[in-house]
């Protein structure tokens, strides 16, 4: 599998030398990115993508790669870049009406970590903080997307974050 990964990156930057498309070259550049996320390299997906938003900025996939983007440093447990990601998503694409459920409830899940990890190394309050924003961004889910697949998600999650709230 790996093997296949290495040849489609080598296929991918081969295609976008011989192309003057911006429009394709930029469509390359997002796959390259997804076959970074999708090996698990994230750290190179990030890298790809965000070369995709700075010489691309008028392509299509611009939506696409700022959550690819904060997927990866969710992936990598760099939760502060994730909620600033998905918080990117939402505030400069919020036509993006498939991305913007699924962000609002990662910026959640981003806090709660946050929160649970600063409560575990005994950074209490900031831990608490990190928890009550959690809560609300579980909350605003569930209260703006109520018929969407994720907001039983985000109801758990206010829950757990309750619960480590007392």
């Amino acid at each position: 599998k790996q093997k296949d990964y290495e040849n489609a990156r080598v296929n991918y930057e081969l295609a976008l030398q011989n192309t003057q498309d911006r429009s394709l070259q930029a469509e390359i550049k997002s796959a390259i990115g997804r076959t970074y996320y999708d090996q698990e390299d994230y750290e190179n997906a990030v890298v790809a993508y965000k070369e995709l938003l700075d010489e691309y900025p008028e392509s299509e996939f611009v939506a696409e790669s700022r959550l690819g983007i904060a997927d990866s440093y969710f992936k990598l447990e760099n939760w502060s870049e994730a909620a600033a990601g998905y918080e990117l998503v939402i505030e400069e694409h919020p036509d993006e009406s498939d991305f913007i459920p699924y962000c609002s409830y990662q910026i959640g899940e981003a806090y709660y970590k946050m929160g649970s990890n600063l409560m575990e190394s005994g950074e209490e309050e900031q831990g608490v903080l990190s928890l009550e924003t959690a809560l609300r961004w579980y909350q605003k889910t569930i209260d703006d997307y109520p018929t969407d697949p994720v907001t039983p998600h985000a109801l758990y999650g206010a829950i757990w974050a309750l619960n480590d709230l007392d």
